[in-house]
């Protein structure tokens, strides 16, 4: 099996959930960042639960709920019908009941019919106006209105899949958690993997010894020629540095299976406060975007292939002033 290295962080066990579609067991640990199931995803919609079958006597498969789309994000088209197979046999799981109104989040079958994406991760009940316990990019749960979630999802649906070129069997993406922002709110990005290969990959998250670190190092421009240059964490000092890698030499490890997808996290990359991480998967540094405006934003990633680099694609968000200051 392959061995490669991408940056470490303190709480990468978040990022274990490569594989998904292979080993749903894992991915049920945890919950899986916006842009990962954008991408993942064939069916994202608001839907009505018409009716249910009971257990068809398959294995992991509780039933079958009929359902209607409501509203597209990706995917069917409105008023498009289809069946959903859930389960509530492992934990999490996910159950649905006929009239019942949700987003989910699916991936299709071999049999034709939907799976809800990693059980419980892949569903959000909608009451009346408002998405249930959505969650946001700050990993927080809201209730927030179901035209703002939408807008927000299909922001990310139109954001342009290009894959960069394979190396080594290994492309990435980079993606926004959202599109648009305001001025002084936090920015997030997520690095996705894709296992381009015949054969399963193992990617190990290190950031030990400190010369031989993985990171990323990200190129941004705001306009169409500003550069945005890194700026070292404020409350790290050298000392800090050497101290925080050797404290923290555990690795971990992504498992992809051929044409498998995993993601691993960069939060806040506009801004460094203590208590908010030391910014190792950026090299212990953040990119300050406080004008409003257009940003293309791209990434490279540094020790993962000997004596190579992993390059994406640039995406573009926009910073809005922020009327309420």
């Amino acid at each position: 099996m392959k061995q490669l290295t991408v940056p470490f962080r303190a709480v990468a066990m978040t990022v274990l959930l490569i594989g998904m579609n292979n080993n749903p067991t894992l991915a049920d640990l945890m919950l899986i960042d916006l842009p990962t199931k954008v991408v993942t995803c064939d069916l994202i919609a608001r839907v009505k639960v018409l009716s249910l079958q009971g257990d068809l006597g398959l294995t992991a498969v509780c039933g079958v709920a009929r359902c209607e789309v409501l509203e597209s994000a990706k995917g069917l088209e409105k008023g498009a019908k289809f069946d959903l197979d859930y389960s509530d046999m492992s934990d999490p799981g996910v159950r649905y009941k006929a009239g019942e109104d949700c987003i989910v989040f699916a991936t299709i079958q071999p049999n034709g019919r939907y799976s809800t994406f990693n059980t419980r991760d892949g569903k959000y009940a909608v009451e009346g106006h408002s998405v249930l316990r959505w969650r946001e990019a700050d990993n927080k749960w809201n209730e927030r209105k179901v035209v703002e979630v939408l807008a927000i999802i299909r922001g990310l649906v139109d954001v342009p899949g290009d894959w960069s070129k394979p190396v080594k069997g290994i492309s990435v993406l980079l993606r926004p958690t959202q599109i648009d922002y305001t001025i002084g709110q936090n920015i997030g990005a997520v690095i996705l993997f894709k296992n381009t290969s015949n054969e399963p990959v193992s990617i190990t998250l290190r950031g030990f010894p400190i010369e031989t670190r993985t990171y990323w190092s990200l190129a941004i421009r705001h306009g169409e020629d500003q550069i945005v240059n890194p700026t070292p964490h404020p409350h790290m000092t050298q000392q800090n540095i050497k101290d925080y890698a050797k404290k923290h030499t555990r690795a971990y490890s992504i498992k992809l299976a051929p044409g498998g997808i995993g993601s691993q996290r960069l939060p806040r990359i506009n801004n460094a406060q203590k208590g908010w991480g030391v910014k190792n998967e950026l090299n212990y540094s953040y990119y300050a975007m406080d004008k409003p405006g257009t940003y293309s934003i791209s990434a490279e990633g540094h020790n993962i292939l000997p004596g190579e680099l992993l390059k994406t694609n640039p995406f573009k968000i926009v910073i809005h002033q922020n009327d309420s200051g």
